[in-house]
């Protein structure tokens, strides 16, 4: 089935237009031993490879050659960390990935589809859809959450990219003496570094409770 997106992202100040377009049936190429995902367990067996790497992936390139429904499944396999960030290149080639969530209790790091992202790390032409997180420790303060990406460090850039119906939430009743999420987004959680790239990305349907985040944004 052929299908064609064409977006255009007006953002208020900066004035930038966005065009994401996809044609499923036309012909892909691929660098020579790239990794190709099709379905949920090779995006875990990828994701389980990646973090087993001692470079994090660096010099390897991913590619997405189906749409991905996770089935309403917890997320759990986070692709890098904030210890050990991501750093190869992860081509989504105009698919989306749908319906996870993730739920965790850590006091500190980056979650999302992708932990972290670091290095020289290229994410692109990627959609997320119908993502849910949750944060049930009450005692943490020090994360960052985002539907694709918990954290974006160095030099890495994420382009072309977006997140569309993205809920964010804690998993207890929230009170000026226990904790929040420290950072929040529908597409990316924190940006950190002057290198990093965000470009032509768009996020709708983010939901985010401003009293249960420090910092939060639709996008980033």
């Amino acid at each position: 089935m052929k299908r064609i997106w064409s977006i255009l992202l007006v953002i208020s100040m900066i004035f930038c237009s966005f065009t994401f377009v996809y044609a499923e049936g036309e012909e892909s190429s691929f660098p020579e031993g790239a990794v190709q995902i099709s379905n949920a367990a090779e995006l875990t067996a990828a994701a389980a490879e990646i973090n087993a790497d001692a470079n994090s992936g660096e010099g390897k390139y991913y590619v997405l050659t189906a749409d991905i429904n996770l089935n309403g499944e917890k997320w759990s396999t986070y692709i890098g960390s904030a210890d050990k960030p991501f750093k190869g290149t992860f081509d989504g080639n105009g698919h989306f990935i749908t319906n996870y969530s993730i739920s965790y209790a850590a006091e500190e790091g980056g979650f999302g589809l992708f932990g972290a992202a670091g290095g020289s790390a290229k994410i692109f032409d990627l959609g997320i859809k119908n993502v849910s997180i949750e944060l049930t420790n009450q005692y943490s303060w020090s994360t960052h959450s985002g539907g694709l990406v918990g954290k974006l460090i160095d030099s890495a850039s994420v382009e072309s990219c977006l997140s569309k119906n993205v809920k964010i939430t804690l998993g207890f009743e929230k009170n000026n003496d226990n904790g929040q999420m420290s950072s929040a987004g529908g597409l990316i959680g924190r940006v950190e570094g002057s290198g990093v790239v965000v470009r032509n990305c768009y996020s709708i349907g983010t939901e985010v409770d401003q009293a249960q985040v420090n910092y939060d944004g639709g996008l980033v």
